[in-house]
């Protein structure tokens, strides 16, 4: 009994799977039928071609897909020899230069001699500008690769924008201009900041503002624009006013913009 139980069981499954298989064929002749009618008309070998088109294009968006891929390997293995190149660089002429750049302050505060103190702060002028020209060319590396980052750090805001304005004020006066600085009293002694970034902007304001006026003044402020308890954080501005020559109208908005700058100079 048992065994007839099984036969018949057996018997069903083989029938159901010739069943499957009849339709899968009749499924394929069908199929069949349509591509050779496709073929045989003018629409359906227009719909053939634009599929092969369309295959052929989808094959060539992976080939240019996997270019793209290949070059930014390639521009992102560039950028890091670069970063690393460059990394060298500003060690092997820090050294050397921070020496330099010390010395040179020691011969400001301690020479009497106008003369020589000049000399000295024309060398330490150059060094630092050297060093923060190395460091310029470090951070753009990081901002292309997006690895850049603030180093913040108590600082006494008055002080820097105070040594700052020291060594520009010699220029000043050499080309004659009435040169100030006016610091908010309401600015607190010590705020988080990234001195070096901050000094770099503060430099290059007052620096263009001088080289940039042949007469008149160079005016700087520095003062407070609120405070914010609940996030603890302040907002300052450095404002300088110049008698020179301005930037134009068209040129405000280009000249934050990498390598460009106003006008020919």
């Amino acid at each position: 009994m048992i065994v007839n139980t099984l036969k018949s069981k057996q018997k069903e499954s083989v029938a159901a799977l010739e069943d499957e298989i009849y339709n899968l064929k009749a499924k394929i002749l069908d199929q069949e039928k349509i591509i050779k009618h496709a073929t045989n008309s003018s629409r359906g070998r227009l719909a053939l071609d634009q599929i092969k088109k369309i295959e052929s294009l989808e094959a060539e968006i992976k080939r240019q897909k996997k270019r793209v891929k290949d070059a930014k390997a390639i521009a992102q293995e560039a950028h890091k020899v670069k970063s690393e190149f460059l990394s060298n660089i500003r060690h092997e002429i820090r050294t050397p230069m921070n020496s330099i750049i010390v010395f040179a302050e020691m011969l400001v505060q301690e020479s009497t001699a106008p003369k020589l103190q000049n000399y000295a702060k024309n060398i330490y002028n150059a060094g630092k500008k050297l060093l923060e020209m190395i460091d310029d060319i470090i951070d753009l590396s990081k901002v292309e690769t997006g690895t850049f980052t603030l180093e913040e750090k108590p600082v006494d805001i008055k002080k820097l924008i105070e040594n700052i304005v020291k060594f520009q004020r010699d220029e000043a006066m050499r080309k004659g201009l009435e040169f100030t600085l006016d610091i908010d009293d309401e600015l607190p002694d010590s705020l988080m900041l990234d001195e070096s970034k901050i000094e770099d902007i503060f430099t290059n304001l007052i620096e263009n503002a001088i080289k940039f006026t042949d007469r008149g003044f160079v005016h700087v402020k520095l003062v407070e624009n609120g405070k914010d308890i609940v996030k603890n954080s302040i907002n300052i501005s450095l404002v300088v006013e110049d008698s020179g020559v301005g930037i134009n109208e068209e040129d405000k908005e280009k000249i934050f913009e990498i390598f460009e700058k106003s006008g020919e100079n």
